[in-house]
């Protein structure tokens, strides 16, 4: 594992309290780009590079299944 250099950045957001953001927020915008890279949508969290690799080698549109499942 590289050496990691951890940072806190504030953006104050008038949405939650204190300006906080929740958790889930990010799990669409990671899904959202590997689709707009690969072309397939993934409906499953955590996403599994085996599945992805499995949807885009058989041409599989969505993946909502565990990473050894073949589609």
């Amino acid at each position: 594992m590289p050496k990691m250099h951890n940072f806190i950045v504030e953006h104050a957001a008038a949405d939650g309290p204190y300006g906080a953001k929740g958790v889930g927020e990010i799990s669409p915008t990671i899904t959202n780009a590997i689709f707009n890279a690969v072309g397939v949508r993934v409906l499953d969290l955590p996403v599994h590079q085996n599945a992805l690799l499995l949807a885009m080698q058989h041409n599989v549109p969505e993946i909502d299944r565990c990473w050894g499942v073949a589609p």
